[in-house]
């Protein structure tokens, strides 16, 4: 394959020819979804009463989540349907991310351990736990997906 430059192109690459090798790949792309606080570190999160919550990855699947009784998901992002601890919805190969917030449960207290900011943080982000289940993983025998 051979490309030539054209107009203004021709200074810029200084009449040289241009080229380029071309080679198959041979790897496999991995579909996952995972989660994180987008909120501020500079406050620790017992000063919000509320936290942004993204969801990124690719592929189309089945993305759940899962979180503790002191965190209570927006009914925004459940169609005005309260959810407790746990969420499952679907993704298409075209979305990316998707984000949301959870509230603090004012009956249930968050109880960080940890004494500084940064800490909270990553302690709270262990609390939610995000699975996918790829669509095109379905055994052929019985139909369910792994």
């Amino acid at each position: 394959m051979t490309a030539e430059a054209l107009g203004d192109s021709v200074d810029a690459v200084n009449s040289k020819e241009l080229a380029a090798i071309l080679s198959f790949a041979d790897y496999v792309t991995t579909k996952t979804w995972t989660g994180h606080f987008i909120d501020s570190t500079d406050k620790a999160p017992g000063e919000y009463d509320a936290f942004n919550y993204e969801i990124s990855g690719n592929g189309a699947g089945t993305v759940t989540v899962t979180w503790p009784e002191s965190l209570q998901l927006s009914k925004w992002a459940t169609y005005e349907i309260q959810k407790t601890g746990t969420y499952s919805f679907v993704v298409s190969d075209d979305v990316t991310s998707i984000q949301f917030q959870f509230y603090r449960n004012p009956d249930k207290p968050l109880n960080l351990t940890s004494k500084d900011s940064k800490a909270q943080w990553e302690e709270l982000e262990k609390m939610i736990k995000v699975t996918f289940t790829d669509t095109e993983k379905v055994d052929e025998n019985d139909k369910t997906q792994n």
